[in-house]
């Protein structure tokens, strides 16, 4: 394992692919900022370093599919990882290595994106509002999300022989999720009663509510909740969002998704034909 995550990162420190996903994640946090600094000169709205905060979990899901497929697709078509079965290292140290490689790189570029909203945020926009206490637990669970994409995106690429079919399976598995969150979100927000049309009763206006049919209750609120949890775009948004309703379970939701994935991952490719 040691010689095979050695390899691995030898290779990243000679990737173009590595230092221009860096500087773009980099980018990422000098975008964030100066589109807080537009709104503001713009609009002339309040803004805050809290809204851009943790913009590093939610675009590690684009940035992180594009590299981790790209990079670990490049093994096949190198013959790196038949190269690697021949030299008799096992299969499952080989996925093992890919993966805590591509995590570390994940979690560099979260740190970057999020060294540059700090660094640039607070001179110009000023120190987040949120107390560190709660903000610690918070920042350390945003990186645990990237655990959770990196995880997915390595179950692809690992299994897919063609690297251009796992870089657009990946960004489709993106977007899908980017849209179930959209929905799950929209309908665990419907509120529980909702105003009716106003009526003239004796020449007044009389305005009332009603219960929501939207509203989700019971069991089926409980279903939509933990999937909306258990998606990692899901927990990206509650954290950008500071909207978590139970942010202790989010790590361990994570941590399952990880566990799970690379345990399906690892079954997957010992039973790939790499011929």
């Amino acid at each position: 394992m040691r010689n095979l995550l050695s390899s691995n990162f030898f290779r990243l420190r000679k990737s173009a692919l590595f230092w221009g996903t860096l500087a773009v994640s980099f980018g990422v946090g000098l975008m964030l900022v100066l589109n807080r600094l537009g709104d503001r000169a713009s609009y002339g709205v309040s803004i805050s370093l809290d809204q851009i905060l943790f913009g590093h979990a939610v675009t590690i899901g684009l940035v992180g599919s594009i590299f981790v497929s790209l990079f670990l697709g490049m093994e096949y078509s190198d013959g790196a990882i038949r190269n690697k079965v021949a030299a008799g290292h096992s299969r499952a140290s080989i996925y093992l290595a890919g993966f805590l490689s591509m995590t570390a790189c994940c979690l560099l570029f979260c740190l970057a994106c999020l060294a540059t909203v700090l660094g640039l945020g607070v001179p110009l926009i000023g120190p987040p509002s949120v107390p560190l206490g709660k903000l610690l637990p918070l920042m350390a669970g945003s990186m645990v999300v990237a655990l959770s994409f990196c995880a997915l995106f390595t179950l692809v690429a690992v299994n897919c022989s063609r690297k251009a079919v796992s870089v657009v399976v990946c960004m489709l598995g993106v977007i899908f999720m980017m849209s179930l969150t959209t929905y799950l979100s929209a309908r665990l927000d419907q509120p529980e009663f909702r105003d009716t049309l106003p009526l003239v009763v004796n020449g007044q206006i009389v305005t009332g509510s009603e219960p929501n049919p939207l509203y989700l209750r019971g069991a089926v609120r409980e279903v939509y909740q933990v999937l909306h949890d258990l998606l990692p775009y899901g927990q990206a948004m509650q954290y950008m969002t500071f909207s978590a309703t139970h942010p202790e379970r989010l790590p361990l939701y994570s941590l399952a998704v990880s566990v799970l994935s690379t345990g399906a991952g690892v079954l997957l490719f010992r039973r790939k034909d790499l011929k």
